[in-house]
């Protein structure tokens, strides 16, 4: 199957989105394509506005990155939910110099949560992953 955009009717949900909203005046506006169902990545690279340390792109950015990411891997499924809990390894820094790869994958769904991973690779080498979960919540209206 080739690789789609993510373009299902939550994300429409999803215009403003600090990580990956084509409409956010400031956003990073990843553009994620759907690997399979439940299955997306995003290739990019960051200028030093998103830095913590000098050459570093700041953690809590990473953090935001494979948050989208999940989301995204949701929304390829049809799916809006919103983060119910997010956890983090940190193993080299991002650099801001080199691409960014964010991938994630839909794992399960138990009890009305959907489990996720996510991580960042810069060339072969694993930088940050997570593990995450997802619920529904009448709010986004769907």
């Amino acid at each position: 199957m080739p690789p789609q955009s993510v373009d299902a009717q939550p994300a429409a949900l999803h215009r403003d989105c600090v990580v990956c909203g084509p409409t956010h005046p400031f956003g990073l506006k990843l553009e994620f394509e759907v690997l399979q169902p439940g299955h997306v990545r995003a290739k990019t690279r960051l200028d030093a506005l998103w830095n913590g340390y000098p050459s570093f792109v700041h953690g809590g950015v990473s953090a935001a990155m494979l948050d989208g990411a999940m989301t995204r891997a949701l929304f390829s499924m049809e799916v809006a939910a919103v983060t119910a809990s997010l956890n983090l390894r940190y193993h080299q820094p991002v650099r801001n110099d080199l691409v960014i790869e964010v991938e994630a994958r839909h794992l399960a769904t138990h009890h009305g949560l959907y489990l996720l991973e996510a991580s960042i690779y810069q060339g072969r080498q694993l930088c940050v992953e997570a593990e995450a979960k997802f619920m529904k919540t009448p709010e986004l209206g769907i």
